[in-house]
């Protein structure tokens, strides 16, 4: 194996490494400003790896569906209500509802949640969650975590790696001699 080889593929190896950590850091700073605990955002947030093809690792924060705001109860109150306004459907705070609601078939299990109609009538409900990929708490986030960990975590993976992959080539080399 070639330097240069070892080389390409030790700054893959630090930059998924770093990519990790910033992908912890980003979770620590999104539950410092919301008060919301970590593992909620763990399914939000997304890691997109290097490759020897693509040699760029990203982090990814967003989905589709935001947390339940039964989880943002337990969070401060000046908080709680920067993150809940605009996630009620277009209707005020005084319509959201707390219900328990069956999940599953039959008696298998229930979920309690805050709920808003979403017409005049008793149904359809739907369930009152708060998107973080909308507002600027989480871009501001992940950039803080980024520029924090980012630069100076590579460069201890990158030496970190470059050193276990020369070791490791250096011993294979003492080894095949050795069988001669």
């Amino acid at each position: 194996m070639r330097v240069p080889d070892i080389a390409r593929k030790a700054q893959i190896t630090a930059v998924n490494k770093t990519a990790a950590k910033i992908q912890t850091q980003f979770r620590r700073e999104l539950s410092g400003e919301t008060g919301i605990k970590q593992k909620e955002f763990k399914s939000q947030v997304k890691l997109f790896k290097a490759t020897a093809r693509n040699r760029r690792a990203r982090v990814w924060f967003g989905r589709r569906r935001g947390i339940r705001l039964k989880r943002l109860v337990n969070s401060p109150s000046s908080k709680f209500d920067d993150l809940a306004r605009g996630t009620l459907h277009g209707r005020s705070g005084a319509d959201a509802f707390q219900a328990t609601v069956r999940t599953g078939s039959g008696n298998s299990g229930s979920s309690i949640g805050f709920f808003v109609r979403k017409g005049r009538g008793r149904l359809p409900i739907s369930q009152v969650r708060v998107r973080f990929n909308d507002n600027e708490i989480a871009p501001d986030a992940l950039n803080r975590a980024g520029s924090r960990v980012g630069p100076e975590e590579y460069r201890v993976q990158f030496a970190r790696d470059m050193d276990r992959r020369l070791r490791n080539t250096a011993s294979a080399a003492r080894r095949s001699r050795s069988r001669r």
